[in-house]
């Protein structure tokens, strides 16, 4: 087909297209962006602003064979790059171990943005269409994803018109106020280059992050139950890791409404530096309690209320002590 043909063909869909990609709705904007999060190939750079704290990333995306490779690349403070493909999750630190685990083959997407379901969340979450904006040098549609009630928080999304990716994100808490967000300064759909941002595989000191052994992991094998969970809220995933230098065990839940993500971790009562209590950076909220014998922890990215009800809902299971 020659260069005129395609330019002629290209004229025709967009005469087609944008009037439907007009009056989307909210859902069809979303589903636009799953599929273009799974299929395109695309790079930039973006911001991501949580607290006080103001980073810079390069994020690479492609498909070849029909697998997905995505690299993410840190561009302020320590050096760090995380390389996901069929394989699984690698991650590369220079000059520092850290604290933190590696993530299981089955992992999420490394883009800052996560596929959303709409079908699966309208009963906690409605989905509202706003403006249009300018971001990256693109032309982007906002969608606004807005909490039903107080155990959760508000999300903003603006949407590349083009394509469907994401230029920009917040969370928002009860009053509308943006507590992180995120914004591409640059993306480029297509190919990716050849030549991104150095990371660490070609110099400094790097250090692999590598899953703790596990003594359990798959169906939940524990003492523990949780009552009166948050409306939404279900068990994803249970792991029981050994630890620290002392391989002590630590019990890990993650619970998820589809689009709110909670974490809690339970380990024996060991550690004299203990302080219950709450924390914050940005939207992820942190809560600490102690129960007979236990030290417990609850993360996530909603208000602290929902972080009490599940440390609250904390039991032995039926039969224990």
């Amino acid at each position: 087909m020659t260069v005129k043909n395609n330019a002629l063909r290209a004229i025709v869909w967009a005469a087609v297209a944008l009037p439907a990609i007009a009056s989307a709705s909210a859902d069809q904007w979303l589903e636009r962006m799953n599929q273009a999060l799974h299929t395109l190939d695309y790079e930039g750079r973006f911001v991501y602003q949580h607290g006080n704290t103001l980073e810079a990333m390069y994020l690479s995306h492609k498909v070849e064979h029909g697998q997905e490779r995505e690299r993410l690349i840190s561009l302020t403070g320590l050096p760090r790059e995380v390389v996901r493909d069929a394989d699984g999750v690698v991650c590369l630190v220079a000059g520092r171990v850290s604290p933190d685990t590696g993530r299981p083959r089955d992992t999420v997407q490394l883009s800052p943005v996560q596929p959303i379901r709409p079908d699966r969340l309208s009963h906690y979450y409605r989905f509202e269409l706003g403006d249009t904006q300018r971001v990256a040098d693109r032309l982007g549609q906002s969608i606004s994803i807005l909490p039903q009630d107080d155990l959760r928080y508000g999300y903003w999304l603006l949407l590349d018109q083009d394509t469907g990716l994401p230029l920009a994100a917040a969370t928002l808490d009860a009053a509308g106020n943006r507590i992180s967000q995120l914004l591409f300064t640059e993306l480029q759909v297509g190919p990716v280059s050849r030549h991104p941002p150095q990371g660490l595989g070609t110099h400094g000191e790097i250090t692999r992050w590598v899953t703790p052994a596990a003594a359990s992991d798959g169906e939940s094998n524990t003492r523990w139950q949780f009552r009166d969970l948050p409306g939404g809220f279900v068990e994803t995933r249970y792991r029981r890791r050994i630890m620290g230098n002392d391989r002590h065990a630590v019990e890990h839940f993650v619970f998820s409404d589809g689009l709110a993500t909670v974490s809690v971790y339970i380990e024996q009562d060991r550690d004299p530096d203990f302080r219950p209590g709450l924390s914050r950076l940005g939207a992820v909220v942190a809560l600490s309690k102690e129960i007979p014998g236990h030290q417990v922890t609850a993360v996530g990215e909603v208000p602290e209320r929902t972080l009490g009800r599940f440390l609250d809902g904390i039991q032995p299971a039926s039969g224990e002590p």
